[in-house]
């Protein structure tokens, strides 16, 4: 099955689909078997949002040495 897939990339997501199927099962909204359709519908609802971020810390090299010699430039 297509979660056994997912399985392999994205455990955490998989874990996530499985337990929104059986919250819904034991409610009574899955009253049918999860189709193929039905289980790519619930991964979309978790889909990655862009959460990574960079930040650059650039290294000021305080020099005064050098500001006197370009000062005669």
């Amino acid at each position: 099955m297509i979660v056994n897939n997912v399985k392999l990339v994205r455990p955490e997501k998989a874990k996530a689909v499985e337990d929104m199927i059986i919250r819904n099962g034991m409610a009574g909204a899955v009253r049918e078997k999860v189709t193929e359709d039905m289980l790519i519908s619930y991964l979309e609802n978790f889909q990655d949002k862009p959460t990574t971020t960079i930040t650059f810390k650039r290294k000021i090299d305080d020099d005064d040495d050098l500001d006197a010699d370009l000062e005669g430039l």
